[in-house]
């Protein structure tokens, strides 16, 4: 249990990558579509997209930083299990912070209607109409769906080396491409944004146990992957 908070004291005392990082993007993206907003001071709702960057970032981060701290945990005699375990309660804390600040900003943006110019910027179209539980909950699930995502290709590149990696998103592209025809042929688009928007607890929901299979595909990968690649 020692070497356990040893990973996540390591983890939480490298802030820059678990949350400064992040943040300045966000908050560097927020500043830029308030200052257009203002400009164009348009009266209707505008709605930027710009909460996506933090999401991404800390999926890009976190596979990186997973990657180059592997080898080290282990020169320093840490056992796969202890570095996995302390990974992912580092993950849990950080990501729990981020969720609390997007809570935050989200309900200030509803109380200033969208910053004094309509901009919504924390706050998709349907997630005003949630409790600040249920926006934390929604938000701290991407937020680790995405982290563990991160984690599971980093484990994949340790495991199975950049050829793993090539079929790996080989193999997303090609079905995430075949859906994203399926569904405009049949012109599924308008009636799944539309029940996406009303079960979105449940989708909350599926994304924990997505995590949960990021997780054990992550652990099963780490206890045979080779320091070097």
């Amino acid at each position: 249990m020692n070497r356990v908070q040893s990973i996540v004291r390591m983890r939480l005392r490298d802030r820059w990558t678990s949350f400064y990082i992040p943040w300045l993007i966000l908050l560097s993206s927020f500043a830029v579509n308030l200052f257009i907003s203002y400009l164009i001071n348009n009266q209707e709702p505008f709605y930027t997209g710009g909460l996506m960057s933090i999401f991404i970032s800390i999926a890009i981060l976190g596979a990186i930083h997973f990657a180059q701290t592997f080898p080290f945990a282990l020169g320093m005699s840490v056992r796969r299990k202890d570095f996995f375990l302390g990974t992912a309660m580092a993950a849990v804390i950080t990501n729990a912070v981020s969720a609390v600040v997007l809570c935050l900003f989200s309900l200030v943006e509803s109380a200033t209607t969208g910053w004094g110019v309509n901009m919504h910027f924390f706050n998709l179209a349907w997630i005003e109409n949630f409790s600040v539980l249920g926006r934390f909950g929604i938000y701290m699930a991407v937020l680790l769906h995405l982290h563990f995502f991160g984690i599971t290709v980093s484990s994949i590149f340790r495991r199975y080396g950049r050829a793993g990696l090539y079929v790996f998103f080989t193999a997303l592209l090609v079905i995430f491409s075949g859906m994203s025809l399926l569904i405009t042929h049949y012109q599924w688009w308008i009636g799944i944004g539309l029940w996406c928007k009303a079960h979105m607890i449940q989708i909350a929901w599926y994304s924990v146990l997505a995590v949960v299979l990021y997780g054990t595909v992550s652990y099963v990968l780490l206890r045979r992957a080779t320091v070097q690649s």
